[in-house]
């Protein structure tokens, strides 16, 4: 098994347009994709013009608090000049949209508010988003099959794996070994 450890540090202010036409999240900008399937697909414009979609995966965004989000699914095109959060996709993962005194609101599923975007004078709605751009350092090779579940499972502590083990809640886990060694990224994030 091989781990990616990634740089999230450099910062991109972009404008990303909000369109309710697309069928997809799109950007060209393959570096700030994480979690990236190399899967090809190909995406038709109204102008029936077909672009071949090089891969697709997630992009991390600094929100205004500091903390990160994560866009899904988003589309790498190949030369696309414009990045696109696209309404449909969002109304898919339950997310709901308002727009109200030249203000597009977008709220999560929770109701709260993650962004609001004012009625340019082209009639688009567009944000800057300050994009996380990731880059691989190094990879490293896994042998202990207990680390290998801790990050498969999204860095789940080492208990709840065993507790997981024992009530055989999860098909193909092995005996849980807890180690001595702290997780470097789970000791960062707290």
């Amino acid at each position: 098994m091989l781990m990616m450890i990634t740089n999230s540090e450099s910062h991109n202010n972009e404008i990303w347009y909000i369109d309710s036409g697309c069928s997809n999240h799109m950007t060209g900008h393959r570096d700030w994709l994480v979690n990236f399937d190399a899967r090809k697909s190909t995406v038709r414009f109204a102008d029936n013009r077909v672009i071949r979609v090089e891969s697709v995966g997630n992009v991390l965004v600094t929100r205004q608090d500091g903390r990160q989000a994560v866009i899904l699914d988003v589309l790498y095109v190949l030369g696309m000049k414009s990045n696109l959060i696209i309404m449909g996709q969002l109304w898919e993962k339950g997310f709901s949209m308002n727009m109200i005194s030249g203000f597009l609101e977008i709220y999560d599923t929770t109701k709260r508010m993650i962004l609001k975007a004012p009625l340019a004078r082209n009639k688009t709605f567009k944000v800057n988003l300050n994009t996380i751009e990731s880059q691989c350092f190094f990879a490293a090779t896994l042998s202990d099959d207990s680390w290998l579940w801790h990050l498969r499972l999204g860095h789940l502590n080492f208990k709840d794996l065993s507790l997981l083990r024992s009530k055989d809640m999860v098909s193909g886990l092995p005996s849980i070994v807890i180690p001595k060694k702290i997780c470097d990224n789970c000791l960062i994030n707290k």
